[in-house]
């Protein structure tokens, strides 16, 4: 659905010991038997420096499945977060300030081993746990993708597990016989995500179905209704609005190809229809993807003639999704390699 894995990939796992990661280094030893896909991957543990030291049963666990362990050194997390304790600034290691400095160190050993991405082993309870934790702790309403490019650092996240739940994954683990995970960290189940986990549960347990509806509300974007969507910038009080590189995957359920900028249409701050613009090359651009009603789409059209129009150079538009009838009355003529185009001045 999101196109995580592809052929040639060399992929880093996140290999904490925990019976997400199990799961998860299992799952991909029994893709990369049953799929026609030509990848391959290496389980690698940052050893954080925990008094704890590190679960027993790793390497083992890693032979039994037959997965490639690395251990990576990476005991400066454990001395950063105890200093950071020292200097009076909490009572427990502070969450954030790890997760950044565990991201650092496991693309640094991707890139030590040849590897071109970076998979966790987050779930569907992950991702709504994050939201509300943004919500309440950044003022942010956002999550984690299902994959992620990181242009500067050339590494891409992926995420496997994303639509599974956490009690799949636990009863998996149990089915399957994984040891039962050790706890390292000192502050594992006094952390805010501990108590966010616990407040979802009350919710969950006092309105049952919310679980699929916090869910379903961050995997559809024809859900989103805010009030920062409202006003218009089409002639009828439509408004398109960008949909940046890190929420396509989330709210289109998969990555559109590279030079597409894609926009929802939104009415009223309620989500009516999509549309993409995706470079080709040079100056020849396309337009797909409409769902909305015919007046919309040719506003959409011509919204994008206008923008394309203001470059300096002259633009090509290529359109596609729309009828032959549509596409001849906003003067789109067939050319030879049979796509409907207008020369834009």
């Amino acid at each position: 659905m999101f196109s995580l894995i592809e052929p040639g990939d060399r992929i880093a796992v996140g290999f904490s010991g925990g019976k997400d990661s199990m799961v998860l280094l299992a799952a991909l030893e029994r893709y990369r038997h049953f799929t026609k896909k030509d990848f391959s991957y290496v389980a690698v543990y940052l050893d954080l420096g925990f008094p704890a030291g590190r679960p027993p049963y790793l390497e083992s666990f890693a032979a039994a499945i037959g997965a490639r362990l690395v251990v990576k050194d990476a005991s400066f997390v454990y001395d950063a977060l105890s200093s950071h304790i020292r200097k009076g600034e909490g009572h427990h290691l502070p969450c954030s300030l790890c997760s950044r400095m565990k991201k650092a160190a496991i693309c640094e050993a991707a890139h030590e081993l040849g590897c071109n991405k970076v998979a966790f082993a987050h779930h569907l309870d992950d991702m709504v746990e994050t939201f509300f934790m943004n919500a309440v702790h950044a003022a942010m309403l956002a999550t984690f993708a299902p994959k992620m490019e990181l242009t500067r650092n050339r590494i891409t996240f992926i995420r496997p597990l994303v639509l599974a739940r956490e009690d799949d994954i636990r009863r998996a683990a149990k089915e399957e016989g994984f040891p039962v995970p050790v706890r390292v960290c000192p502050s594992d189940g006094f952390t805010d995500r501990e108590k966010t986990k616990n407040f979802l549960k009350e919710i969950y347990e006092k309105f049952p179905q919310s679980r699929e509806n916090l869910a379903s509300s961050l995997l559809d974007y024809r859900r989103f209704d805010l009030p920062f969507l409202q006003g218009s910038n089409l002639p009828s009080g439509l408004r398109l609005e960008a949909v940046s590189t890190k929420e396509r995957a989330l709210l289109l359920r998969k990555m559109p190809p590279k030079g597409t900028e894609t926009y929802l249409v939104m009415d009223k701050g309620r989500v009516v229809g999509q549309c993409s613009l995706r470079k080709i090359e040079g100056h020849r651009y396309a337009l797909l993807g409409f769902e909305a009603g015919r007046a919309a789409r040719k506003e959409i059209v011509e919204h994008f003639e206008q923008e394309l129009s203001k470059k300096s150079s002259p633009m090509v538009l290529e359109l596609l999704g729309l009828s032959k009838a549509e596409k001849e009355a906003l003067g789109y003529h067939k050319r030879p390699d049979g796509h409907y185009a207008k020369r834009l001045s």
